[in-house]
């Protein structure tokens, strides 16, 4: 019985990270958002500019998760997860 009790838990410790990471990729998108008025004030960028802003960060994401994914694979999901955090937590 115990080792249901533990694949339950572990199941709820990975729901846990994933919900983080799903958290910390909402909250940058919306701090990308937020700077859309000081983009528009301080480079002059029209709506179409923003558009584009708003689109390459979505491509260049889409680009590195596909990227991220296969280099999870090769070196280790965990290992590359936490490599991951450590690098978006520490970028100022």
């Amino acid at each position: 019985m115990e080792r249901v009790a533990t694949g339950i838990s572990h199941r709820w410790g990975v729901l846990a990270v994933v919900c983080v990471s799903a958290l910390i990729i909402n909250v940058d998108n919306t701090i990308l958002n937020v700077a859309l008025p000081t983009l528009v004030r301080d480079l002059h960028a029209s709506s179409s500019e923003l558009q584009w802003i708003v689109d390459s960060y979505a491509m260049v994401f889409g680009g590195l998760l596909l990227v991220g994914g296969s280099l999870a694979d090769r070196l280790g999901r965990k290992r590359f997860f936490l490599i991951g955090l450590a690098v978006f937590a520490g970028d100022p």
